[in-house]
């Protein structure tokens, strides 16, 4: 490389080539600003001067696949961002010499690093970190908590990472000055922790709103969890140990239990006041064999109006309090005067155990498709959710619950008189047994209180299967799952009819 008069030089781009196979001495490039070696694949050693540049700001390394060879100390205290994501063979990350004032990046992913410095606490204002998919990642020192100014902690997929450090110092920190006092997400999925301690210490993370959790061993949450004040979103899905959920702070907007098979108790969720609360709870078959059962709707009339509910429960029955219907498709008439106080759409189906098939579950009002509001992102998605499930050892049931606040142009759709509600459920590839519809209504109603298509009003002692013999077939057009605004006004106008003569 050749470097003579490059005292001025202030960047330096080599990304992509892929001939380059050392970065040589730059200490003859005392200004060097930006030194940019992405995606150089033949790239096995970068020299030790580069760790001294004094006027370097962006240090970039991403997918240097073969790089080996980095200098074990950095002190470099203009460096803005700090990129070596893909670099799969590195496994030493340099020592932090002196503070680094402006460092507010620093991509780690998919390397092979072993373990961080304890002068990683130099960092002082690094924002995010994010150490994805270093699965020879085995520890962090406790100094990781002295970076005041951290917002994101990004570990997931290092599943050599079996515990998570304690804050040492925050007994004698009342006040919550160490720590993590920035830190909004932590991400510890697939790292394997056996336990999750360290959150007993809840003023380490006052900021703390985003905790993914899935895929580890734990058997408890701390009962601290309670006490994280902005927590909004906690995920602890496949956590196939996982016994009990603790009561957790009222500000929930998310939780992700799915797949916790050993998980027995639940938190009160009705205690949580958030205006919009997501529960997946699907798979979680522990929990329903010791005491939430299929037929106990409790639990949706206990959550909050705009609170979504997802649980696949073992055992192949629709609850007696649903409205029954053989295959996927049903159709009913709902008066005004109840769907005036309804609160939410529950719905269940019965997929065939033997063949697995991915399945879409749509609503359609007065012949129109209705809209779903999601909390995550605030954007409205089409009624679609779409599931897949690999055959099964033995009968389930998908329960799926939507608030009335989710549900966007519902308002609009619905008539006076009656509304028709029709639920498909299609699929590709296999066949539903059954599937049931209750509407979730202001307690004391009789949320029942509905037609359907073709029958007479339903007591609230008796709900019939529908008889049409092609309802028991599977359903995989449209057509089939679609009705026209024609086909509902001349229905409405037969069932208004009905009633003024009754």
């Amino acid at each position: 490389m050749f470097l003579q008069n490059s005292k001025n030089l202030t960047s330096m781009n080599f990304s992509g080539c892929e001939s380059l196979a050392s970065v040589p001495d730059l200490s003859s490039v005392p200004n060097l600003e930006s030194l940019n070696l992405n995606g150089c694949k033949s790239l096995v050693e970068v020299h030790q001067s580069v760790g001294y540049l004094d006027k370097l700001k962006f240090l970039l390394l991403k997918r240097c696949s073969n790089l080996r060879i980095f200098p074990n100390k950095l002190k470099t205290k203009s460096l803005q961002t700090f990129s070596l994501s893909g670099c799969s063979k590195l496994e030493e990350f340099p020592d932090i010499l002196g503070k680094m004032e402006h460092l507010e990046n620093l991509q780690l992913q998919g390397t092979a690093i072993r373990e961080l410095p304890t002068s990683i606490e130099n960092l002082v204002s690094v924002k995010w970190m994010k150490l994805g998919n270093c699965k020879n990642l085995a520890r962090l020192p406790s100094s990781i908590y002295k970076l005041p100014n951290l917002e994101c902690l990004w570990l997931g997929g290092c599943s050599n990472l079996v515990t998570f450090p304690k804050n040492l110092e925050d007994s004698t920190d009342p006040d919550g000055h160490l720590g993590f006092p920035n830190l909004e997400i932590l991400g510890l999925d697939g790292c394997n922790l056996s336990e999750v301690d360290f959150l007993e210490s809840s003023s380490s993370f006052p900021k703390l709103h985003t905790l993914e959790l899935p895929k580890n061993k734990f058997t408890h949450l701390p009962t601290s969890i309670k006490k994280y004040l902005a927590l909004d979103w906690l995920d602890v899905g496949e956590c196939q140990h996982l016994q009990e959920i603790p009561q957790l702070p009222s500000t929930m907007h998310v939780l992700r239990a799915d797949g916790c098979k050993s998980l027995q108790k639940l938190p009160d969720l009705s205690s949580l006041s958030s205006d919009f609360l997501e529960v997946d709870l699907s798979s979680c078959g522990e929990l329903f064999r010791k005491g939430v059962k299929m037929a106990d709707v409790s639990l949706l009339e206990g959550l909050p109006k705009k609170s979504s509910l997802k649980m696949f429960l073992t055992g192949g029955e629709i609850p007696e309090c649903f409205l029954h219907s053989k295959g996927g498709s049903m159709r009913f008439w709902v008066p005004k005067d109840l769907y005036d106080k309804f609160l939410g759409l529950a719905l269940c189906f019965a997929p065939d155990p033997e063949v697995g098939a991915a399945f879409e579950i749509q609503l359609f009002v007065n012949g129109e498709k209705v809209t779903v509001e999601t909390c995550v992102f605030g954007k409205p998605h089409g009624f679609e959710d779409r599931y897949h499930f690999a055959p099964l050892e033995s009968d389930h049931v998908w329960l799926q619950y939507f608030p009335r606040g989710r549900l966007r142009r519902i308002e609009n759709l619905l008539r006076d008189e009656w509304s028709q509600f029709q639920v498909c459920v299609r699929n590709k590839g296999g066949s539903v047994k059954k599937c049931g519809f209750r509407l979730i209504c202001e307690k004391q109603e009789d949320d029942r209180r509905v037609v359907l298509q073709h029958h007479h009003p339903i007591e609230t002692n008796w709900i019939p299967e529908e008889t049409d013999p092609d309802e028991g077939h599977s359903i995989d057009t449209m057509d089939e799952c679609s009705s026209t605004e024609a086909d509902a006004e001349e229905s409405r106008s037969t069932l208004t009819k009905k009633r003024r003569l009754s």
